[in-house]
Parts: structure tokens; sequence; C-alpha cells
């Protein structure tokens, strides 16, 4: 079967696959990360069964991916500041706030959550 757009076609399935590689390995690399670092600053950790183990570097990719959000966040804040003046647009600017609102306080409640093992 001949497909219309395959060069496309192939060349969009083989930029996917990599992104989707990429993207695993530092999934991978953060989960690693949450290990060693729990191992040595929490003295709980070792005392958790495999399954807890796992909610808690679970925990630990949710903290970082709330962080990595909060500073594209913050970035898009210092855009909004820099056009609301530009363009003197209050209305995009008082939107985009809004959603901002709403990032900083899922944030904020999801730190606020994240209890220690004993």
């Amino acid at each position: 079967m001949q497909y219309k757009n395959a060069k496309e076609i192939l060349l969009a399935s083989c930029f996917l696959s990599i992104l989707i590689e990429i993207l695993f390995f530092l999934i991978m690399h953060v989960y690693e990360v949450t290990h060693k670092i729990s191992l040595v600053y929490i003295n709980g950790y070792s005392k958790l069964s495999k399954l807890e183990k796992i909610v808690w570097n679970n925990l630990g990719f949710s903290t970082f991916h709330a962080l990595k959000i909060t500073s594209i966040r913050s970035y898009f804040w210092d855009i909004t500041w820099l056009f609301s003046f530009r363009l003197g647009n209050d209305f995009m600017a008082f939107s985009v706030v809004r959603w901002q609102r709403i990032c900083l306080a899922s944030w904020t409640i999801h730190v606020f959550n994240f209890s220690l093992p004993d």
C-alpha cells in the first residue's frame, strides 16, 4: 500500500520515537535520583516495603514535575508582565494571572501534602 505522504509519516514516527525515548530516560533518571537522595537523607526510607518505595519515588517525581512547572509558570509570569505594559492589553494579563494562581495553588497543596516516612 502506497501512502501519499510516506516520507513525512516516516520522519514523524522516527522523531516521535526519539522524543519518547528521551522522555522515558529523563523519567527513569528522576526516579533513580529520588531513590539515591532518599537513601542518604531520609532515615525511614530503608524500612519501607518495595511498594511503599515505589509510591515514595512517585511523590519525588511529582515534586520534580511541580518545580519544573512552577519555573515555567514564573517565566510566563514575566512574559505576561512585559506584554501587559508594552501592549496595554489588560485582558490578556488578567486572564493569564488567573491560570498562574491556579498553578501556584496546586503546587502549594502538593508540597504541603508531601509527608516524610517515620
